[in-house]
Order: C-alpha cells, then structure tokens, then sequence
C-alpha cells in the first residue's frame, strides 16, 4: 500500500524531529507531506525521504510565522496529493484541519500539543479548531479513522476520551552530571516583565545567581551547566523540562495537570503563587534542599520518555489499526 507520513512543518530540528525518525523507521517506503518545508534545515533521514510540501513553505519563515499563518491551513492542504496514497499517517501538533480522505483511503492521527494555540491565539483556535474538535467526535464511530493523543491533559483540553500514547524524547543528546552548576537558570520565553522583575527581586533579595535566556538553543547549551532550571511556562509535552531532567538538573515549574502527570513533587518544585514573599520562603527552601534531590533519579524521569516504548506501543496502535 501507499503510505504517506502528515507532518505540521519541517523547519528545524527539535524533539518532534526525533518522533518523526522513528516512524520513518516503520514505513520504509512512505513520503512525507508538510505544510512548511524549509530544505536542508533538518538532516538526517528526514530529509532523504521525497517531500510535498505547499505555498506555505514560501510565507512562513518560523514557527511564529506558522502559527500567525494557521488560518490559511483548510486551503494549502488541499495541495497536497493525499488522494494518492491509500494510508495516510498524520502527526501533528493540531494542525491537520482540513485533512479530508476517501473511502477507501485509512489515516491514522497522532496529537501531540496545541497549548500555543490555546495559549497565544485562544480566538483564532475557538474559530478554526472547534468544527475539527467535533469532527473527532463523531469520528470515532468511522472505520478508516483513527485518533491518538499524546496526554490525559490534552484528552481533558479537548474534552475526548481518545487513547493516550506518552512522547518519546532521546535523553542521549544531553549529557548528565553528577555536580550541581553554580547558577539558577531562568527560561523567559513567554514571560511577561511583571514575573521577570519579580523573579530578580526575589533573587537578589536572597544572594543566588540568576541568569535569563529566552533562547531555546542558548537555554539547551546552558542547561547541564546550571544548577536548578526554572520553566512556568504552560506545555502539552514538556520537552523543555525532560532536557533539565536528563542532564539530573532539579527544576523549578508551574503546578499544572501536565506537570503533574508527567513529574512528581519529589523531583522538582511545584509553584502555585507568584506572590513575593511565598516565592521567596518557597525558594529559599528548594535552595537548601536541592542538594538531597538524587540527580540519577531526574535522569531516570527523563528515560522513561524513550524510543523503544514508543515504537512499541505506536507499532501496537499501527498494526490494530492498518490490519
């Protein structure tokens, strides 16, 4: 059978890449459509597979661009030659609105995220994704369709009872250390200046070196060097987080369903209140206990997320599915 892999964009490489290369591994012989492609941004076997990709791939420059662009999505799929290929693989971060197959045709969805949707277009997601929401709902009672999500907490977001495949993230590209760094680390991507300012009020009121970045790439290269990483932002898969992890680095984070679901309160510290004083007490104390926190345990957080459980359970989904 023709088999085609569905993917939002291919415009760099990140964790979603990686997710992307071992389902390649399962269809040796499947194409890849994207909305977006930039070539020669992603290397590696992504890259030798033939790919379609449509007008978008010469409007959007980044992710940004992508989600500014989304509304745009119903009509440049309707470029890509999905009547061609009788299995249809989707992965997708939500995108794949607009995706309409034949009967004879079977397509296999894996969600991954939308909070930037939520978060960031909340308007625009109510307008374009609700009909898609309701679509899924009627969809589950349809022979050649089938929904996966990555998450209980995007299962509760969507309101669907669909069944949940954890994410896989390669932990092998971020080396783990036995030593604590000498600063905290302050990923203020998304921040606002209120929580930033208040975060270098409490800092210095306590003598403890804060540094900031809202660079992912910087954030990535610093992160085995610090000693607590401090990330509040609101994540349907919380890569950024596992990073930290698999370098044994304790984390300061946002109490939230997904980080509870993914997380325990022993391996990191949940934040509820951005009030100055309950910050502080609550700092002040992860700095002293930090260092009772078994840094092979965070390791091991992050490992659970790997590639062979993944495939395995992806390839059980599959074959249940495209029998």
């Amino acid at each position: 059978m023709k088999t085609a892999i569905l993917t939002d964009h291919l415009m760099e490489r990140d964790e979603v890449s990686f997710m992307l290369e071992v389902i390649l591994n399962m269809f040796p012989d499947a194409c890849i459509l994207t909305l977006v492609h930039h070539p020669g941004k992603i290397l590696g076997a992504i890259e030798q597979r033939k790919i379609y990709s449509t007008y978008l791939s010469h409007i959007v420059n980044n992710k940004k661009d992508f989600l500014r662009q989304s509304y745009m999505i119903p009509s440049a799929v309707k470029e890509l030659p999905l009547k061609e290929f009788e299995q249809i693989f989707c992965f997708s971060r939500g995108f794949s609105h607009g995706v309409k197959i034949e009967k004879h045709q079977r397509k296999f969805t894996y969600i991954l995220e939308w909070n930037q949707l939520v978060n960031d277009y909340g308007l625009g997601w109510k307008a374009i994704y609700w009909p898609l929401v309701q679509n899924w709902r009627a969809i589950k009672s349809f022979e050649n369709e089938r929904y996966v999500l990555s998450s209980e907490s995007l299962q509760q977001n969507i309101g669907l009872s669909l069944p949940k495949l954890a994410p896989f993230f390669d932990a092998s590209y971020f080396s783990f250390s036995l030593e604590f760094g000498k600063f905290y680390l302050l990923n203020s991507a998304g921040m606002d200046k209120k929580t930033m300012d208040l975060f270098v009020s409490v800092f210095q009121r306590l003598g403890l070196n804060l540094r900031i970045e809202d660079n992912q790439k910087q954030i990535a290269q610093m992160i085995h060097e610090a000693k607590v990483y401090i990330d509040l932002n609101n994540y349907e898969l919380p890569f950024s987080l596992l990073r930290a992890f698999s370098t044994g680095c304790p984390s300061i984070i946002k109490k939230n369903k997904v980080n509870q679901e993914f997380f325990s309160n022993s391996t990191s510290l949940m934040i509820e209140e951005l009030e100055k004083e309950i910050l502080t007490q609550k700092i002040s104390n992860f700095e002293k206990e930090r260092t009772l926190i078994d840094r092979k345990k965070l390791r091991r957080e992050a490992l659970k997320f790997n590639g062979r459980f993944f495939k395995q359970q992806l390839k059980d989904n599959l074959q249940a599915f495209f029998k």
